[in-house]
Parts: C-alpha cells; sequence; structure tokens
C-alpha cells in the first residue's frame, strides 16, 4: 500500500501553494469515511483551501489544490490559483506542478452533491460519483482523469502520472490553514540539563519532602 503524504511531501506543497508555512488538516479519507460523495461534501464543503491527495495501486500519488470551497451547488467554480500536481510515480519522487490554464480559471473546479473532488471545465481530474464500494484493499474509482484538459501538463504525459488507472487505496482531503503545524517541530522547546548524581538525589529528597507535606 501507498505510504502516507510525508513531511517532505507537505513541504513541496506549502512551496507550491506559497505565502508561508501550512498546516494541513484531514477532513476526509476514503479509506476511513467510505468513498462516497455525500460523505465527502458533508466534510469539505465551506472549508477554504483544500488539498485533494490520490493514492494509487501502483504507489503513484497526485491531486489538487483549489484555494475556494467545494460546494454541491452543481456549479464551476473560478479558482486563479487552483493547480494539480504529483509527488510519486509508482513510489519515485516526481514532483510536478500543473497550474490551471488561463482560459479555463472559470472552471476550475466543479462542486456537486453527487460528485467527489472534480477538478477542470472538462472534468480534468474527476475522481468518482455516488459510492463506490471497496474491492479488498481497493477503490476501483468511476470517475475520469485527463490532466492535459485545462491544466497546464508541461508536456508529462497522462500514463506518467496515473499508471493509466484509477485504481486507489484512498483519496484524501486536508484543510490548508495558514501557520505552521506545531507537530512538524521536532526540536524540543529548551535544552534539558544533563542528570548527574547530585540531581537524582536532590530530585529524591523532593520527593519525600512533597509526601510528608
Amino acid at each position: 500500500m501507498a505510504k502516507k503524504i510525508t513531511k517532505n511531501e507537505k513541504k513541496q506543497l506549502e512551496t507550491w501553494i506559497g505565502q508561508g508555512p501550512k498546516t494541513f488538516q484531514l477532513l476526509y479519507s476514503s479509506e476511513r469515511d467510505g468513498c462516497s460523495a455525500i460523505t465527502f461534501h458533508q466534510r469539505c464543503d465551506n472549508q477554504g483551501s483544500t488539498v485533494t491527495v490520490v493514492y494509487n495501486t501502483n504507489n503513484s500519488v497526485y491531486g489538487g489544490f483549489t484555494k475556494q470551497s467545494w460546494k454541491s451547488t452543481g456549479g464551476w467554480v473560478s479558482d486563479d490559483c487552483a493547480f494539480l500536481f504529483q509527488l510519486r510515480l509508482s513510489g519515485i519522487e516526481q514532483c510536478n506542478k500543473f497550474p490551471v490554464v488561463l482560459a479555463y480559471i472559470g472552471s476550475a473546479i466543479y462542486g456537486h452533491s453527487n460528485y467527489g473532488p472534480t477538478f477542470g471545465g472538462g472534468h480534468t481530474l474527476h475522481l468518482f460519483s455516488g459510492t463506490i464500494s471497496k474491492s479488498g484493499s481497493s477503490f476501483a474509482l468511476n470517475g475520469n482523469a485527463n490532466f492535459a484538459d485545462g491544466y497546464y501538463t508541461c508536456s508529462v504525459s497522462q500514463n506518467n502520472i496515473t499508471n493509466g488507472h484509477m485504481n486507489v487505496f484512498d483519496i484524501e482531503v486536508y484543510k490548508v490553514i495558514d501557520g505552521a503545524d506545531p507537530a512538524d517541530n521536532d526540536k524540543p522547546w529548551r535544552k534539558a540539563p544533563p542528570f548527574t548524581k547530585e540531581r537524582a538525589v536532590f530530585h529524591k529528597a523532593l520527593q519525600v519532602y512533597e509526601k510528608e507535606n
């Protein structure tokens, strides 16, 4: 199974999104919540900026970013900041950003109550409709992917993004929040002093004092 998005991959997404460090808050996971358009919209509508991450059965990772909120109203949403991306191809790091084409900014994403995450005027990346049952450990999505329709693919072929299929282990949608994620700070807030023999004696005496008082 494909590993989840790594800290370095989050840093890459931060760079592409721009305007400083970000916190990624998981709103929806098809593996956890079920592959359902209703559940996707219940968890993700009106949440502001989001990143959708797809993990396919070849260990490729790709997806899309939108600065606008997902909706269930059945209409196109304009977003000049939207982009599609890939982070891995068959387990190998492959970082590419695919910005929305200028002429398609007005149809950067599509919000419909029966659709999962959908990017692009021609449903460039439409992951699924309705509810998809799990088959073993994966989902055979009923959507489609055509990255060249509405987004600049920089000559990267479709098969070199999705492996030519829509079978996935998971789809995750993260809310993008301005500001660094405290969980990503691995450094201690202060350096602890060495635990010497003298400190051990003092610590034991303090415990006795606290117990008696």
